[in-house]
């Protein structure tokens, strides 16, 4: 079994097809400090990890080039990266680490090309109830009659998606939620934190990128704020929908272009949640269950996110 694969049921298979990945849970007592400092996801298995050899179910890349430089092969000394997601059921989060080396790290708008706020970002996407479909870009002539307010609420409404911008200076929320651009949910509670990383290196540089952040997932996310959104009750044991797209956009006239990468490989991930990858919430591994390392009232930015 290839790290972090299972095998899928025909009712939550999306792409790549007949893959399960795997999420992490944390400890209650035990969730990570977010800082930058990855040392405390150590302690995830491998199994959980996701970089660009982790395959997909047929041998194919389970994330690969999607967008730009689609026939690129994989080159570490260019573009090298790490992920692992996880979630906690206390708080009803989604955690992510992000380790990110890239040889030019390309942080100006004007200077970029492409896709994607035209900067390395990496967009993470998700679909709590798994239930897919156009969450995006629908066509408002046939599903709206023509209402261009009604198809502007109904983006993110199901599923939502954004662009984490670690170490941007053009004004953009860290979590560009790009579609409407509405950042009600980008603080605590509900998000954190565009501080929570650690980057060596500057625009124009070779360097590295390290980051940790939470987000929540929204059944029904409503663009005029929390009153009428409804928050995704994950559970163990439930499958849900993520889309990870990490975005290496380099420098205009360089010899490299830009490359966006997908699980899976798709290019509809914008606004087509049927293309997420899925995911299989997991137990807390009972061995972490009573971890001291990490107090459960002592963790860093996260710890005033929610309410006692």
């Amino acid at each position: 079994m290839a790290a972090g694969l299972l095998s899928a049921s025909a009712a939550s298979a999306h792409i790549p097809e007949g893959a399960v990945w795997l999420a992490w849970q944390w400890p209650t007592s035990a969730l990570p400090t977010l800082d930058g400092d990855l040392s405390e996801w150590q302690v995830v298995p491998n199994d959980f990890v996701i970089d660009q050899f982790t395959p997909g179910p047929d041998g194919s890349p389970g994330i690969g080039p999607a967008e730009g430089n689609i026939e690129r092969e994989v080159d570490v000394s260019d573009l090298a990266f790490r992920l692992i997601v996880s979630w906690n059921e206390d708080r009803n989060r989604l955690f992510m680490m992000w380790d990110r080396f890239d040889n030019i790290i390309d942080l100006d708008v004007a200077g970029g090309e492409g896709c994607c706020g035209q900067i390395d970002t990496i967009e993470f996407g998700v679909d709590g109830d798994n239930s897919g479909g156009i969450y995006s870009g629908h066509d408002v002539e046939e599903v709206f009659g023509g209402d261009e307010e009604a198809a502007q609420q109904a983006k993110g409404r199901q599923a939502q998606t954004a662009h984490m911008r670690f170490g941007a200076t053009d004004g953009k929320p860290w979590k560009w939620n790009w579609q409407h651009e509405v950042n009600w949910d980008n603080d605590p509670p509900f998000s954190c934190c565009g501080d929570s990383f650690v980057m060596d290196g500057a625009h124009g540089t070779e360097g590295t990128t390290k980051a940790e952040w939470y987000i929540t997932a929204w059944d029904e996310f409503d663009q005029d704020g929390v009153g009428e959104s409804v928050e995704h009750d994950l559970q163990e044991g439930d499958i849900i929908g993520i889309q990870i797209s990490p975005v290496d956009m380099d420098i205009e006239g360089e010899d490299d272009p830009g490359t966006k990468w997908s699980m899976g490989s798709p290019r509809d991930v914008w606004n087509n949640a049927s293309s997420f990858t899925d995911f299989l919430l997991m137990p807390v591994d009972e061995s972490l269950a009573n971890a001291t390392n990490v107090e459960s009232d002592s963790w860093g930015h996260i710890k005033a996110s929610f309410a006692k």
